[in-house]
């Protein structure tokens, strides 16, 4: 018997992950979260802000779903706050550093949503293999929990250098396509900075 294409597996499993959730527990969560009702920003607050962090642990103090969301979320997410909890303090990643505040990254859903076929954020520079399940799981942002919660996946299409000031005129300047290698651009390898190099 072949599997519908249209219908969403009952197990969600994300790409560099080694293990599956329960796509019936996810949605549960995400239907009764109170987080859903809130910027999901707020619960992967840059580091220091510790204002942001206890904010985030109150309304998950408030939520029916909090120890769900933990056994559910909790094993894949080792950065933000998740079932009330922040994630271990374990060592950022390597991958996709560019020696500064921060990196931004640009997602491609595998089919549209609605209109919508991308998805560009930013996030700490360290913490994008985080920030990227966060999102593939519905928790990174209010567009990418409905594409989860709709069985769509994504894909990590294009990163590059840069913080929330940087991120903001991007989305403002939009055409996110023009932007998407997997939409058949070719955008130029940013190079390093030499500081050996003068003005002139």
């Amino acid at each position: 018997m072949t599997s519908n294409p249209g219908r969403p597996s009952d197990q969600l499993r994300l790409p560099g992950a080694r293990q599956a959730i329960s796509r019936a527990d996810a949605i549960r969560v995400w239907d009764a979260a109170l987080c859903a009702e809130t910027d999901p920003e707020l619960f992967f607050p840059e580091a220091g802000r510790t204002v942001q962090s206890q904010l985030a642990r109150q309304i998950c103090g408030r939520c029916e779903v909090t120890a769900l969301c933990l056994a559910t979320f909790g094993p894949l997410l080792t950065h933000g706050v998740v079932g009330g909890t922040t994630g271990p303090a374990t060592p950022p990643s390597t991958a996709f550093r560019w020696g500064g505040g921060g990196v931004i990254y640009l997602l491609h859903f595998d089919r549209p949503y609605r209109h919508a076929w991308h998805y560009l954020g930013s996030t700490d520079d360290g913490h994008l293999a985080e920030r990227f399940t966060a999102h593939a799981i519905g928790r990174g942002a209010r567009l990418t929990h409905v594409v989860a919660k709709a069985g769509i996946g994504c894909q990590l299409a294009r990163t590059w250098p840069g913080g929330r000031a940087r991120e903001r005129q991007l989305k403002r300047q939009g055409g996110a396509s023009r932007r998407c290698p997997l939409c058949g651009v070719h955008p130029r390898t940013p190079q390093p900075l030499d500081s050996t190099r003068r003005s002139t």
